[in-house]
């Protein structure tokens, strides 16, 4: 299966709505697994131990997705913040609604439009962004070629994480995906093959 990119948002937001005595706080959170997933959740339900309903739904890169409508009537909660995270096209986000319930009911279709609403406007409060599949990227050479080596990886907006010294100098970076074959083409091309490109078995998302 192909490795592409995915979006998601930056950090941990949250959006509190409150209809006719109800109120609805949405959290939403980027994650990575399902373990991840079930972290958070086992925190809010801590958390908010006296809440009415702790609904959730959440998508990850993998293509798995789940939703709880915690007790709600059918279609009214997980669902809604299912598609709620689907309108922006996310991925490896989860989204949990704590309820607390007002005493009066809202009834099925105000219900889940509240769900709803609560869950697309924390998302809209997110910084959302792009994660790139990156290729974790060593690079060998003579240390007297360290600062040419340096200014072309800049040059290409390569993001160096890590640098050695001995023997000779190791230059550690990551690389798009995309951009590896090309690149350590350029490479070669550039340093008439004094540069050793050496790609670790381990993919990030940056």
């Amino acid at each position: 299966m192909k490795i592409q990119a995915y979006t998601t948002i930056k950090i941990p937001i949250e959006f509190e709505l409150k209809e006719k005595k109800s109120v609805f706080l949405a959290k939403a959170f980027p994650v990575s697994n399902e373990g991840n997933v079930n972290i958070i959740l086992n925190d809010m339900k801590k958390k908010y131990y006296g809440a009415s309903h702790r609904c959730y739904a959440y998508r990850l890169l993998s293509g798995k997705s789940k939703f709880s409508d915690a007790g709600e009537p059918s279609g009214t909660a997980g669902i809604r913040l299912l598609n709620a995270i689907d309108h922006y096209q996310l991925q490896n986000c989860l989204v949990v609604v704590i309820r607390y319930f007002g005493g009066i009911k809202l009834g099925v279709g105000p219900l889940g439009k509240a769900y709803y609403a609560s869950a697309i406007n924390a998302l809209a409060k997110g910084e959302i962004v792009l994660r790139q599949p990156l290729n974790k990227v060593q690079l060998q050479a003579d240390i007297a070629d360290l600062d040419k080596i340096t200014s072309f990886l800049l040059s290409n907006k390569i993001k160096i994480t890590k640098t050695e010294y001995e023997p000779n100098v190791s230059i550690h970076c990551l690389i798009p995906i995309d951009k590896s074959v090309k690149l350590q083409s350029k490479i070669n091309e550039t340093f008439r093959g004094t540069v050793t490109f050496l790609v670790e078995n381990e993919i990030i998302f940056d």
